[in-house]
């Protein structure tokens, strides 16, 4: 009982400062940058294209990047619309790859001449405690977006 009082509590007083402050965060958003394409593993007519994404940090404490929504086309047909935990954090004013994979037909991923196109959408957890406690509680979440094109496999 205690503990729900208590998380009451927590709840109550980041949604009434977060109404106050508007919500906001006093850190940057990290920047995203599509690093190109490569294929993958392949199997019985089956392979996966992965696209690179760098993320860069223009804050002095470190940003944990939560989920990545993307959606691709490869060759000018969408090939794939999904999500994923982004599996990283980028320390304060570092840089860190992340990778997504397109499981796809071989066929798009051969010869370096497949056009691949992305965009996403990365959700992240602002470094100020109030930040954090406000996406742990569902209240706020923080997101950057993404886009980028090229060959795959260049």
């Amino acid at each position: 009982m205690k503990r729900t009082v208590q998380a009451a509590w927590t709840a109550g007083v980041a949604l009434v400062l977060g109404g106050a402050l508007g919500g906001c965060s006093l850190s940057s958003p990290p920047t995203l940058q599509v690093a190109g394409a490569r294929a993958g593993e392949s199997r019985a007519g089956r392979s996966v294209a992965l696209i690179d994404v760098v993320a860069s940090n223009p804050n002095a404490k470190g940003l944990p990047l939560k989920g990545v929504t993307y959606q691709v086309d490869l060759g000018g047909e969408r090939v794939f619309v999904g999500q994923r935990d982004a599996q990283a954090s980028v320390c304060g004013f570092g840089v860190q790859k992340f990778t997504l994979p397109v499981p796809v037909s071989s066929s798009y991923v051969k010869g370096g001449t497949t056009r691949f196109r992305v965009k996403g959408e990365v959700t992240y957890v602002a470094p100020e405690s109030l930040a954090l406690t406000m996406y742990e509680n569902g209240i706020r979440s923080w997101t950057t977006s993404f886009s980028g094109e090229g060959v795959v496999g260049e």
